[in-house]
């Protein structure tokens, strides 16, 4: 029986079986699209693919139980650009739910200064209520990692934790802004990673396939010849290389920054126009972004910043 994810992903708790005449349990309810008849006879779910990673062919996306997509970050805050790139893809690529997992202790930030992790979590929870295909995830949240002390958020341990949480016939995404993915190569264990599961790369306007590949670790990367033998054009869904899949979402872009968020806090406006109102909100009540409010290191120690 295919398992439903722990509550521990999510921010609520997921909904129980409720019991049978009988009293036994009923197995959760999954997402799936009703049966459609394919040509030739039969139905999607007799004649589909054996598994979901089949022919990489969006056609078949429906036949499989989840489409689920990994959305991390530091969001601090999360803004407008944030959810409409959420939107945009879950549309492109059929996803039925992209899970924001706000990084308890980012990896590239652990000696900088952060928000503290219930802040951040709060805004996500606030930007994506209402949102039916979003969902605020606490996979990385300090309680829910098995180590006693501090350790920086991996996304290749993430993935693998959702994985062992997934059935045969889900898919797993990872969506990626272009500026993240340009340092993907440095990141912890990024080959096995971009082995894992497939990504979806939201990139710039006007961005080259060469801009995009070229980002790739050594050992995953094409060579010029074979990248000049590629046939790919923008229409296309996914990119599939030796060891990599990518998928390009180049529909969608707002040019939102942590810096003109914090710039907008500390003149008391404008902040609307950058962050969902309910975060525009919950950043004015807490003071967030202010050079005369406390800032939290990642590994959660208080530093004050002198006036």
């Amino acid at each position: 029986m295919t398992r439903a994810p722990s509550e521990e992903l999510f921010g609520t708790a997921l909904q129980q079986p409720a019991p049978s005449k009988g009293g036994a349990e009923k197995p959760a309810t999954r997402y799936m699209k009703p049966t459609r008849q394919r040509p030739g006879g039969g139905n999607a779910r007799e004649n589909g693919p054996t598994t979901c990673m089949e022919g990489w062919n969006p056609a078949n996306f429906e036949y499989c139980t989840m489409n689920i997509a990994l959305f991390g970050g530091t969001f601090d805050p999360i803004h407008r650009g944030h959810v409409n790139v959420a939107r945009a893809a879950a549309e492109r690529f059929q996803l039925q739910e992209v899970w924001f997992v706000p990084a308890d202790i980012p990896p590239h930030k652990q000696n900088m200064q952060v928000t503290s992790f219930h802040h951040r979590y709060a805004m996500v929870s606030l930007a994506l209520a209402g949102e039916k295909s979003l969902v605020p995830s606490l996979l990385e949240a300090q309680d829910c990692q098995a180590p006693s002390m501090p350790r920086p958020s991996y996304s290749i341990e993430t993935v693998l934790r959702v994985k062992a949480m997934l059935g045969r016939r889900d898919r797993l995404f990872f969506l990626i802004g272009m500026d993240a993915f340009r340092d993907i190569a440095l990141w912890y264990q990024a080959e096995k990673l971009l082995q894992e599961c497939a990504f979806i790369v939201a990139a710039r306007p006007g961005y080259s396939l060469m801009e995009v590949t070229s980002s790739l670790p050594q050992g995953l990367r094409p060579t010029a010849k074979e990248l000049a033998e590629m046939r790919w054009s923008k229409k296309q869904v996914f990119l599939q290389l030796p060891g990599v899949t990518l998928g390009i979402l180049s529909e969608t872009h707002e040019n939102v920054s942590a810096t003109q968020i914090r710039a907008a806090a500390r003149r008391g406006r404008g902040l609307d126009k950058l962050v969902p109102h309910a975060v525009a909100d919950y950043i004015r009540k807490e003071g967030l972004y202010r050079a005369s409010r406390s800032l939290h290191l990642a590994h959660g120690r208080v530093r004050r910043k002198r006036r």
